[in-house]
């Protein structure tokens, strides 16, 4: 079975200072899941309507004998439109 991982995170808030560790948080969850054999996308910073079309494009790859995890770090309100 193959196994697939897309990982989504986000620094920019409308609301909330800039995060620091999100882009080590992504690294360091990227390579716990390569090591246990997932094939992973990583994407940061991304509007809303990005998000949705990664999602959207993501669940395009999983078919029958294919496993997805989807993580979204530190998912709030981005600053992009």
């Amino acid at each position: 079975t193959d196994k697939v991982a897309l990982l989504i995170g986000n620094m920019n808030y409308v609301n909330h200072p800039k995060l620091l560790a999100t882009v080590m948080d992504v690294f360091e969850l990227s390579n716990l899941l390569q090591q246990l054999n997932f094939r992973v996308v990583s994407l940061m910073d991304l509007t809303k309507e990005e998000m949705q079309s990664a999602v959207k494009q993501f669940l395009q790859l999983l078919d029958a004998g294919v496993y997805g995890k989807r993580a979204v770090m530190e998912l709030c309100v981005p600053t992009s439109p």
